[in-house]
């Protein structure tokens, strides 16, 4: 069974804190006053709309996920804050089949404890099931 734990963390955290930046924009600006700078009410609004058009992109990936399997030994993890900024809650986890480049997928440290538990093992072979759109990792099973 699939867990999408890691894609809602990503429509709740990144997309409700630029959310919640727009409201804050727009209502320091106080655009019910008389003379208000329409420049920081644009802002708003756009970030406002940013949020949207991000969670929705999201929310189409939990509906119609594009889930892709990858096999390979565990070399590392690491921080990954660019990936779903501003809350540095992401790790990003780099595997390797012996051929080709490295991939890395990214999980938050919240849907860690539910997909899988337990801390990798350097040099064991995982399969990872992930959505392709956003590299977030659905599913790992350890390959005997």
């Amino acid at each position: 069974m699939y867990n999408y734990s890691g894609i809602i963390y990503r429509l709740l955290s990144p997309c409700g804190v630029m959310f919640e930046l727009g409201v804050v924009l727009l209502l320091l600006e106080r655009p019910w006053k008389f003379n208000y700078k329409s420049i920081n009410f644009k802002a708003g609004i756009f970030e406002i709309t940013f949020s949207i058009c991000l969670a929705l992109m999201h929310l189409y990936n939990i509906i119609c996920p594009d889930i892709k399997v990858y096999t390979g030994d565990y070399l590392y993890e690491h921080r990954d804050s660019r990936s779903a900024p501003p809350l540095p809650f992401t790790m990003e986890y780099t595997f390797w089949n012996g051929e080709g480049y490295k991939y890395s997928f990214e999980l938050d440290v919240f849907s860690k404890k539910e997909i899988y538990p337990e801390d990798f093992i350097v040099g064991q072979e995982y399969t990872i099931y992930y959505e392709a759109g956003s590299n977030v990792i659905i599913r790992v099973e350890v390959v005997e």
